[in-house]
C-alpha cells in the first residue's frame, strides 16, 4: 500500500480544516463549550466524508490529470482507478454510518453533503459557477453539521450568519481562483471568467464579498454575540473590503488575503461567545 499516494489523494490538511469547521459550528450552537461524544463523532464523520470526496474527485479527474498533472497518484499508476472508487465508497459509507449514530439531522446533512461531493466530481466540476457554488455550499454545511450534532437542529441565527459568510466568501474565492487559473484551465474546463471575462468575474466576486460584510454585524446587533465578535469581525470586514476593491483596481486576485479574512471571521464567532 502506497501511503504517500493515499495521503496525496485524501489531502489531510483540507480534511482537518473540515473537522475544525464542524467544531466551530458545534461550539457556536452549544454556547458554553460542553465537550460531548457527539463532537468527536461529528468531526470524524465529516472528515471521513471529506476524504471520500477527495478520492472520488481524483477518480473523475484522472483523464485530465493524465494530461496536465501526470504525477498525480492515479495517472502515475501509484493508485488504481478502481481502488480510488472503492476507498471512496467505503469512506462515504463509514462517514454516513457515524453520522447516523449522532442524530437524524446529522444523518440528513451527511447524505446531502455526500451527494453534493459526488455530483460535483461527476458532473459539475467543469460547469461554470455551478461547481463553485457546490464547493461554497459544502463549506458552509460543515458549520451547520456541527450545530446539528450539538442541538439536533439547524440554522439558528448565529450559524445561519456563519453559513452565509462562509458561502459568500468561499464562492468569491473560488471565482478569484478561476481568474488566476484561467490560462491553465482552458485545456480542461470552462469557467466563469472564460465566459464573462476577468473584470465582470471580479465584479461578481467583489459583490459577494461586500454582501458578506453587510451581513456580518447581524449577530452583534441582535445581541446573540458580544462586543468581542464585533471587533474581530470588523478586522475581517476591513480585509474583505480591501480584497473586493483592490482586485478590481489593481487587476490582481487576493485569494490568500481572502482566506485570512475568513479565518478572522471564524475567530470572531468563537470569541463572541465568551462572557
Amino acid at each position: 500500500m502506497n501511503l504517500e499516494a493515499w495521503l496525496e489523494i485524501i489531502r489531510p490538511v483540507n480534511v482537518l480544516m473540515t473537522g475544525i469547521g464542524v467544531a466551530v459550528g458545534y461550539f457556536l450552537a452549544s454556547l458554553g463549550f460542553p465537550v460531548t461524544e457527539n463532537l468527536g463523532l461529528a468531526m470524524l464523520s465529516a472528515m471521513i466524508i471529506a476524504g471520500a470526496g477527495m478520492s472520488i474527485n481524483d477518480y473523475f479527474d484522472r483523464y485530465i490529470d493524465a494530461r496536465i498533472k501526470p504525477e498525480r497518484p492515479i495517472p502515475s499508476g501509484r493508485i488504481k482507478s478502481w481502488q480510488a472508487v472503492l476507498v471512496s465508497v467505503i469512506l462515504f459509507s463509514i462517514g454516513i454510518a457515524i453520522s447516523n449514530e449522532i442524530n437524524e439531522m446529522t444523518l440528513i446533512i451527511s447524505l446531502v453533503a455526500s451527494l453534493l461531493l459526488i455530483l460535483y466530481s461527476w458532473l459539475f466540476a467543469r460547469t461554470p459557477l455551478v461547481g463553485n457554488t457546490i464547493i461554497a455550499i459544502n463549506t458552509g454545511l460543515t458549520f451547520i453539521f456541527g450545530e446539528a450534532a450539538a442541538t439536533n437542529s439547524v440554522f439558528s441565527l448565529n450559524t445561519t450568519i456563519l453559513f452565509t459568510l462562509a458561502f459568500l466568501s468561499t464562492l468569491a474565492r473560488e471565482i478569484y481562483k478561476d481568474i488566476e487559473d484561467i490560462e491553465g484551465d482552458r485545456i480542461s474546463r470552462r469557467t466563469l471568467p472564460m465566459i464573462t471575462g476577468k473584470n465582470w468575474s471580479r465584479l461578481l466576486a467583489g459583490s459577494l464579498v461586500l454582501i458578506s460584510v453587510i451581513a456580518s454585524p447581524v449577530p452583534y446587533i441582535m445581541g446573540t454575540l458580544n462586543i468581542n465578535y464585533s471587533i474581530a469581525v470588523g478586522i475581517a470586514d476591513l480585509i474583505f473590503i480591501y480584497v473586493a476593491f483592490a482586485s478590481i483596481l489593481k487587476d490582481k486576485e487576493y485569494t490568500r488575503e481572502l482566506k485570512i479574512a475568513q479565518l478572522f471571521a471564524l475567530v470572531a464567532f468563537l470569541i463572541g461567545m465568551s462572557t
